[in-house]
């Protein structure tokens, strides 16, 4: 079976953008973000889809699918794309389409298409391409920043894996000679 992907990703020079096609309450919404940010701050008001975001993006990451409904109400299929960097830096643009053709059932297949053009589908392959997503509340970050073994968790446990191969190498470097 295959499902056409009716979401659509524009990137200019300063953003990135990422368009969602009936995901919860973000249909028909577009989200902007910085692709040389390493953090990402989401805020706003109770039921803006703060939420439903940070999932989108856990579920691309990770090629499981863990929101029950991720269908806006009243439609039955929906789809989100993004483009987002592989454990190596590399751009990989990560499609989710989902089908609800009935109450309860719900379908959802993964795509990874990599900087070479070539697509996976299997999802444990892509979690191996995407490397490991390490999500963390804002009150966890905030009762580490409060130490300095926490200081140094978030670095070895959230900032390093984040950095390409080139990126710790030259961070080894540097604490080399410290």
């Amino acid at each position: 079976e295959n499902y056409d992907c009716k979401t659509k990703i524009k990137i200019t020079m300063n953003t990135l953008e990422v368009n969602f096609v009936a995901y919860k309450n973000l249909d028909g919404h577009s989200v902007q973000i910085d692709p040389q940010a390493n953090i990402l701050i989401v805020s706003g008001d109770n039921e803006t889809g703060k939420t439903s975001f940070i999932t989108a993006i856990q579920e691309a990451w990770q090629a499981k699918s863990i929101t029950p409904s991720p269908i806006t109400t009243g439609k039955t299929e929906g789809s989100v794309e993004y483009r987002l960097p592989d454990k190596n830096g590399n751009i990989v643009t990560i499609r989710q389409q989902i089908l609800m053709p009935k109450e309860g059932q719900k379908i959802v297949k993964f795509y990874a298409i990599g900087a070479d053009g070539k697509v996976e589908t299997q999802p444990t392959k892509i979690r191996e391409l995407m490397g490991e997503v390490f999500p963390i509340t804002g009150e966890q970050f905030l009762a580490l920043c409060g130490s300095e073994a926490g200081r140094r968790q978030i670095i070895n446990e959230y900032i390093i894996p984040l950095m390409s191969d080139k990126e710790r190498t030259e961070l080894a470097d540097i604490e080399a000679k410290i």
